[in-house]
């Protein structure tokens, strides 16, 4: 019979356990095969797997009755000292939730004021960007514009109908002149009906069927038969 000698708990009277059935199952497990290979082996394993849930249990019952009195005095040790730990526990819980309060607190202030700086800074954003276009408006168009005298357009008789010839006709169309319209901003000119003038001295007709003759000049369309 080999016995276990527990030197560490002699005075539990648990010094020395039979642990004969242990042994023998641990030589048993030598044995095994390595791999199932039938229904036989299959109940060989299976039938040892049970005699090792037994004796795992029966060695488990020698260990609670083995530390039964000192987790007795351990449990009267925890019970004596638990009462403050509670109370430590408890204060740590209340300190803790004074520096969360404080640090959420701190964080607020932080991002209004950083809210705040993000306004003020977009407000002087805004505040120059309306100064420079206020600037390019005054420097485009100034408060007094001199007036400007655009010289007598030119008495341009045009074609009256259609002209026919032996190869074709010739007609006559008034168009936008880009140039006559050009000119005339370049010369101050500020608005004409059915254009559209742009602060970059650019222009963009919208409506051509409007634009003054003024703006306009004649071409001849020219249709062979």
């Amino acid at each position: 019979m080999e016995q276990l000698t527990l030197t560490c708990i002699k005075k539990t009277g648990y010094d020395a356990i039979d642990i004969t059935s242990y042994v023998e199952l641990r030589e048993k497990y030598k044995n095994l095969p390595a791999k199932i290979s039938d229904s036989k082996e299959l109940a060989i394993v299976s039938n040892f797997l049970i005699d090792i849930s037994a004796e795992t249990k029966l060695l488990d019952k020698f260990r609670l009755e083995a530390t039964l009195e000192p987790r007795k005095i351990t449990n009267e040790i925890n019970g004596a000292f638990e009462p403050y730990i509670v109370e430590m526990k408890e204060m740590a819980g209340f300190i803790k939730d004074r520096i969360l309060t404080y640090n959420r607190e701190q964080e607020l202030i932080a991002r209004q004021a950083q809210e705040r700086l993000d306004a003020e800074r977009k407000a002087e954003i805004e505040r120059l960007e309306k100064e420079r276009q206020k600037e390019i408006k005054e420097a485009v168009f100034p408060d007094e514009v001199p007036e400007v005298v655009l010289p007598e357009a030119p008495k341009i008789i045009p074609i009256v109908g259609t002209i026919n010839t032996d190869s074709g006709s010739l007609s006559n169309k008034s168009i936008v002149s880009q140039a006559k319209i050009k000119d005339a901003i370049d010369a101050g000119v500020r608005e004409i009906v059915g254009v559209r003038i742009y602060h970059v001295w650019l222009f963009e007709i919208i409506d051509a069927s409007q634009v003054p003759p003024e703006y306009r000049e004649d071409m001849l369309s020219a249709r062979r038969k």
